[in-house]
């Protein structure tokens, strides 16, 4: 019996892997591993030194940006705080659009073969489609008072937000409250 309980909680705490979006952002990373592995063994050579620093600084925040992406869709799945799944998902969506960036800049630094980055940017715009659809699975019940206000859900003016950030700076940790002034200009 209790290895069946352990089988049901390693299945459920796996089940991002089955979303449709997280496929989709292996997918991307798989393309970027490609892409990426296609620039180091092609021949640079007529490029300035200057377009092959680009071209390495691109593939490696490339690389970042697509490895961040299923790491962030399997972070969100398991949360159930409203607030840190829309962390989430805002990060998602910065990666994603920071690949585009990348795109466009191996394009304009020299990178010849066009048609893979437009493979990459077609995956991208696919993910686009499944990550808005995910992302409105999101309960906006789960939501908490955010002090920061960025996803302020509850729609309180900034000076009803909390002072200090539970979360973050747990009551137990500080004892002093004078400690936290969000009046205090810096």
């Amino acid at each position: 019996m209790l290895h069946n309980l352990d089988n049901n909680k390693e299945n459920s705490l796996d089940e991002w892997r089955l979303l449709p979006v997280f496929a989709q952002g292996e997918n991307i990373l798989n393309l970027v591993e490609c892409i990426i592995e296609y620039i180091e063994l092609s021949d640079r050579s007529s490029l300035s030194l200057q377009q092959n620093e680009n071209i390495n600084q691109y593939i490696e925040d490339m690389m970042e940006n697509a490895i961040l992406i299923p790491v962030k869709i399997a972070r969100a799945h398991c949360a159930t705080m409203y607030d840190i799944k829309m962390e989430s998902a805002t990060l998602i969506r910065k990666y994603a659009r920071d690949i585009l960036v990348n795109i466009n800049g191996l394009a304009l630094n020299g990178f010849k073969d066009l048609e893979y980055l437009e493979l990459l940017h077609k995956s991208i715009l696919a993910f686009r489609l499944l990550f808005a659809e995910w992302v409105s699975t999101f309960d906006e019940k789960e939501a908490t008072i955010d002090p920061w206000g960025l996803f302020n859900y509850h729609k309180l003016p900034v000076d009803q937000l909390p002072e200090e950030d539970t979360f973050i700076y747990p009551s137990y940790i500080i004892t002093d409250k004078t400690q936290i002034n969000p009046s205090k200009k810096f």
